[in-house]
């Protein structure tokens, strides 16, 4: 299975360094659409034959510009949603850390979080689902070329249980790309090479 997964394109809270996650709901604004469509030269490098999304607006309106290039549906699967920061959800990592939680940033990107105490997840139940997620593709999708539009969390999680060397940045419309193979073992994602 060859898997491509896109970074939505950009919103205000990206350009202005604020916290999403699953309850922030906003649009693309004009420079994340037009990432999206510079990103569509990589995609069809790949000619994707189906188009999954996060539901979320900002995901959802960077796969249906994606879907009208390449004459796709988009299926919507809520594995693909942000990590959920609960009440943190809106807030800078400066903002967070003037409230107490100074090592909250640190936790996120060493993947050890935990944001129950705000209402959120923490990094098993996020990681429990992108496993069972890519369970589903192996046995629905063998042999075929897929793509994923989701978050810049789901991304990384994604590079750690598929245990590949953590891109430098997941910007706003970066395209991964991975090759799968399903062997049936205690870790069933075997990586054959990453793209």
């Amino acid at each position: 299975m060859k898997l491509i997964v896109i970074r939505h394109g950009q919103t205000k809270h990206n350009a202005h360094g604020r916290l999403q996650g699953q309850r922030s709901n906003e649009s693309l604004n004009l420079d994340g659409a037009n990432e999206v469509r510079v990103a569509l030269e990589k995609i069809s490098e790949h000619r994707p034959l189906v188009l999954y999304s996060s539901p979320l607006k900002r995901a959802r309106e960077t796969a249906d510009i994606i879907a009208k290039e390449f004459g796709l549906s988009v299926t919507e699967r809520n594995e693909l949603m942000e990590r959920d920061f609960g009440s943190l959800t809106g807030l800078t990592w400066n903002e967070v850390a003037n409230m107490g939680h100074t090592k909250l940033r640190e936790l996120d990107k060493s993947f050890a979080y935990d944001y129950r105490q705000f209402g959120g997840e923490n990094v098993d139940n996020v990681r429990s689902r992108i496993k069972k997620l890519l369970k589903d593709f192996s046995v629905i999708h063998t042999d075929e070329t897929i793509a994923c539009v989701t978050h810049g969390g789901i991304i990384r999680i994604l590079y750690d249980v598929l245990e590949v060397e953590q891109p430098e940045t997941t910007a706003n419309a970066s395209v991964h790309v991975f090759e799968i193979e399903n062997f049936h073992s205690k870790n069933p994602f075997n990586l054959i090479k990453k793209i």
